[in-house]
């Protein structure tokens, strides 16, 4: 196309229409959507991505039990966990400690452990992560390993949501402007006003679930078109010209397992045909593997991957090669609502090794018998099925289940489960399940039939969460009947538990168990009885902030947090999820979760101010990094409110007009009825009035805070 020159567009865009309303002086221009640049994303502007403030926190849990028996020692325990973490800028300094303590009779254990020490940050321009130190492994191929070392690695959440996991496109013509409405198991996934001529919906959000995408066209004249496209998915599917790598160097860091120096790396790419190739490698002294997959969504046919591995494994000077083979499949049936989420097979050749098969099998030698390795750790053939079946009125049936066997052994090791649940609308949402379960493990066999009926019982009781709880569990001729108080209270800040258990194989018992969320942690309390046997818990979680203005106690974090600053608001509770946070008498509240590299909006309810307060901006916006703790800070004005009706040379303001505050020049409007709200008004507050360019008058507010003041208080004035 040439620069700096006048272009007929309809060259370069078919459909292309325009249309002049000189009346009205509008040209408007009708491009079709195939042609247009989407902006469709929740993801923040990278400008206003957050590292957070340079800060220590420790979110620590702590709880302990003590038991006392007729028929055994006294038994009391206490563990701790510890997770450090130290911001700087965008680096992530972090460290887990435990201490674990148990006493029987006079005898006691205790031990201190440490683990996960590492050093991270993120690398926004290439929308990646840098990890050094101990961590887990995954990846699409290979088994997760625990290891220390170094690893760079995409970062899925700095994309788009649109841009994440695996969706199909959705592809058309329409003839007249027209609704386009996207939906899948009857919730709207996309809505868009399209114009005459091709489509081309490629950003929709992965939802993760197969199910057919059920697209809607209603054109001006009411006219609506509809068609299916066939969705499905699978973990290691990525939308078309997407990737994602990770690149890994370090040591094997597993218990009882050779610590082996090893190299990973990992890459996968979104191809056109709704298809994604996978590749990977293991490198190491005595072990190399590498592996291929192709995925691919088959639209009616469902989602299909398919992977090879094959490795080379040294173990005792002597080599072994084999391979393994997987595949993977998801299909959902809309007309039936039947939903296959998962269904896979693994095999592996006798000669196949993983690595960390290799690592355990190198570091035990001949101590570890061929038959007890070949069954803990040499899988032959793995089944995997995840199946659920949509009864309408009649409830949901669902199925899951993993089978294996393995290599010189006749054992297999099977887990299945089976069940059903029905929720009654008609008798207050009453909630009817029952499943059975099938266990079985070297020659332990476990057959498990489990019935349970949970009755809401919040009408009848408060508000708040209530319900009464019936199971039953029967293992061959042994059973178990558990009936359960389980509610809130306290504006959902205190759950409690009472039940009590019948048995034919144990003792009866009676259980009473409270969690309260306070501002600064989290307390559990819990008591049981029985005939022979007393026991209390206790245990308590939360975290330490320090930061440059002090300390703060609160609920335990997640890593990425908001850090809110509102001194003079002791007591207003925070607008953000429901969470019930209020700002402390130091004037700060820590929110323990956000969204990472997300707008996320934090506000203050102001009806919970105290009477005399007011905030400037009851929203503020915060896009925090992965890992960061980010501040946000409202400004809190001490006064009161005003409706004021103002009065100028016996005439009436006009509607607009500018009302100055003279000491923080915050400005108001004026109402169309000459009034003006005014907040965080102070006695003999003075305030200046644009009457227009050249003219202004002054007034003053006194009142006797004495006497009695409402959240808005009325005044009549006269400007002069």
């Amino acid at each position: 196309m040439p620069d700096n020159e006048c272009i007929d567009i309809s060259k370069y865009i078919n459909n292309f229409s325009y249309d002049v309303d000189l009346s009205k002086l509008t040209l408007t221009l009708s491009i079709p959507q195939i042609y247009l640049k989407s902006i469709r994303s929740t993801l923040a502007d990278e400008s206003d991505w957050d590292d957070g403030i340079p800060m220590f926190m420790m979110n620590y849990n702590l709880n302990g039990s003590f038991s006392k028996n007729k028929n055994m020692d006294d038994y009391s325990s206490l563990f701790l966990n510890l997770n450090n973490r130290l911001n700087l800028g965008s680096w992530r300094i972090q460290s887990n400690l435990y201490y674990n303590k148990n006493k029987v009779g006079s005898r006691t254990y205790d031990d201190w452990k440490s683990n996960n020490s590492s050093i991270s940050r993120n690398i926004n321009s290439i929308k990646s992560n840098l990890i050094v130190g101990q961590s887990v492994l995954g990846s699409m191929l290979f088994d997760s390993v625990s290891y220390t070392g170094i690893t760079l690695a995409t970062a899925n959440e700095m994309l788009p949501d649109s841009e994440r996991g695996y969706s199909p496109t959705i592809k058309g013509i329409v003839d007249s402007r027209s609704k386009l409405t996207i939906r899948q198991n009857g919730n709207i996934l996309y809505q868009e006003y399209i114009n005459p001529g091709p489509y081309n919906i490629d950003n929709l959000n992965s939802v993760g679930t197969s199910g057919d995408y059920e697209v809607e066209l209603t054109a001006a004249d009411g006219a609506i078109v509809k068609y299916n496209v066939p969705y499905s998915s699978l973990p290691n599917l990525l939308r078309k010209d997407s990737f994602n790598y990770s690149v890994s160097l370090g040591q094997l860091d597993i218990t009882s397992a050779k610590r082996n120096k090893f190299s990973q790396g990992t890459l996968g790419l979104g191809l056109p045909l709704d298809s994604t190739i996978y590749t990977g490698y293991q490198i190491a002294d005595d072990y190399f593997s590498a592996g291929l997959g192709l995925g691919t969504d088959m639209g009616k046919l469902g989602a299909l991957s398919i992977d090879a591995m094959q490795a080379q494994a040294k173990i005792y000077d002597k080599s072994y090669t084999g391979g393994s083979y997987r595949i993977l499949y998801a299909k959902s049936f809309s007309d039936s609502g039947t939903n296959i989420q998962l269904t896979g097979y693994r095999y592996s050749t006798s000669n196949y090794y993983t690595f960390t098969e290799a690592s355990y099998r190198n570091n035990y030698k001949n101590s570890f018998s061929d038959e007890l390795f070949n069954y803990n750790e040499r899988k032959k053939n793995s089944f995997q099925l995840n199946l659920s079946q949509n009864l309408g009125d009649y409830g949901q049936l669902y199925l899951w289940g993993n089978v294996n066997s393995y290599w010189n052994s006749d054992y297999k090791s099977k887990n299945i489960q089976a069940g059903w649940n029905k929720t009654l609308p008609e008798f207050n949402n009453i909630i009817i399940s029952t499943s059975y379960n099938k266990n079985t493990y070297i020659n332990n066999t476990e057959d498990i039939l489990y019935l349970s009926i949970s009755v809401p019982l919040s009408n009848a009781i408060d508000k708040n969460t209530v319900y009464l709880t019936n199971s039953t569990n029967y293992n061959k001729s042994k059973y178990n009947n558990l009936t359960s108080l389980y509610g809130s209270a306290l504006d959902n800040k205190l759950n409690y538990n009472f039940y009590q258990t019948v048995s034919n194989n144990s003792e009866n018992k009676s259980n009473l168990n409270l969690r309260y969320k306070a501002n600064i942690a989290e307390f559990s309390t819990g008591t049981s009885y029985s005939s022979t046997t007393k026991e209390f818990d206790y245990g308590v979680t939360g975290s330490i902030l320090a930061h440059q203005d002090g300390i703060i106690f609160a609920r335990e974090a997640n890593d990425t947090a908001i850090l809110v600053k509102a001194i003079g608001a002791s007591g207003a509770r925070i607008d953000k999820s429901g969470e019930n946070i209020t700002i402390g008498d130091n004037g700060y509240a820590l929110i323990p979760y956000a969204t990472a590299y997300h707008y996320n909006d934090v506000g203050l309810f102001p009806e919970t101010f105290g009477m005399g307060y007011d905030i400037d901006g009851k929203v503020m916006k915060v896009a925090p990094t992965r890992g960061a703790v980010s501040k946000v800070v409202f400004d809190v004005r001490k006064g009161y409110n005003f409706l004021v009706s103002l009065n100028y040379q016996g005439k009436k303001i006009k509607f607009g007009t500018l009302v100055i505050n003279n000491d923080d020049k915050m400005t108001s409007i004026v109402n169309d009825d000459s009034t003006v709200y005014l907040t965080g008004v102070k006695s003999n507050s003075s305030y200046t009035v644009k009457i227009d360019k050249s003219t202004s008058c002054q007034f003053t507010i006194n009142y006797n805070k004495n006497n009695a003041m409402n959240n808005i208080n009325k005044e009549s004035v006269i400007c002069k």
